[in-house]
């Protein structure tokens, strides 16, 4: 790797490690599956996937490759959980609090076009 590669990823690094709060266990990924037709109509691929997410503690971090401006986030659990905000994709990531009570839970992003892309996980 060349010299500019490892002062990139040294810079990118602890930015990305502080978003996610790492409290001692390794972060839990959470598969987001998008809609069932991109947002051009064209079919579900997984190549068409900016989101992801991370199930960390007491928290779920967000994050987002692409600008898609402000994005609708909902999550319920079984539990009780129920929170939402909007996600401005261009800050890259949102930290959503979670009970961390055992049940299923469920994240809805839902995009300006309607779109909505979920994600489950279960505690």
């Amino acid at each position: 790797m060349s010299v500019i590669g490892l002062l990139t990823v040294s810079m990118l690094l602890p930015a990305s490690l502080s978003a996610m709060r790492v409290q001692g266990d390794d972060p839990t990924l959470i598969v987001i599956l998008p809609p069932a037709t991109s947002p051009e109509g064209a079919p579900r691929s997984p190549a068409f996937n900016p989101f992801t997410a991370y199930l960390n503690g007491d928290a779920v971090v967000l994050n987002c490759s692409a600008p898609y401006g402000n994005v609708a986030v909902t999550l319920i659990s079984t539990a009780g959980d129920y929170y939402t905000t909007v996600f401005d994709t261009e800050d890259g990531s949102v930290i959503i609090p979670v009970s961390g009570l055992s049940g299923h839970y469920t994240l809805l992003l839902t995009i300006a076009s309607g779109s909505q892309f979920i994600g489950e996980f279960d505690m």
